[in-house]
């Protein structure tokens, strides 16, 4: 049994897309540079993120 959830307990990346207003797995558009780091993925440094 579950008696309490603190702020902590959630991740940050879960943490973020709530505070954000962003739901996963739907289109949005982002606005940014890509920086240049060490990455598998290429990455975005966004000024702005819209979802439709």
């Amino acid at each position: 049994m579950i008696e309490s959830i603190h702020e902590y307990d959630i991740p940050f990346t879960r943490r973020y897309l709530i505070d954000k207003e962003i739901i996963p797995l739907t289109t949005v558009e982002a606005e940014g540079d890509f920086i240049n780091i060490k990455s598998k993925t290429p990455v975005l440094k966004a000024k702005r993120v819209e979802q439709f």
